[in-house]
């Protein structure tokens, strides 16, 4: 073979070599990177469970809010209802004792 050839070849080998070497870097980049993504989605999967149990916990304490706030204001019915009922017992008690005053 003539030096030519021998040149072209080693010129030809000296890419070949070098774009397998830039296909192996690539491949390990590819590699990390999926990885990568492969946590990212169970990071998220994680997260969207959390938001899950987030939005039941919201939904748990909005009824139970709800539910002491219709307390509050039956309760707070029931004790103006007595306490209507206390005050026409003491306008009675006052008006008794002021026709005993008048009599006396």
């Amino acid at each position: 073979m003539n030096e030519n050839t021998l040149h072209r070849i080693n010129k030809i080998r000296d890419k070949i070599l070098s774009f397998h070497s830039a296909l192996t870097v690539e491949i390990e980049k590819n590699q990390l990177l999926q990885k990568e993504v492969s946590d990212l989605k169970s990071k998220l999967n994680n997260l969207e469970s959390e938001k899950m149990q987030l939005e039941s916990s919201i939904a748990i304490m909005k009824d139970k809010a709800t539910a002491a706030e219709n307390k509050e204001i039956k309760s707070h019915h029931q004790s103006t209802i007595i306490s209507d009922g206390k005050i026409d017992e003491l306008i009675n008690e006052i008006e008794y004792c002021i026709n005993q005053l008048k009599n006396n």
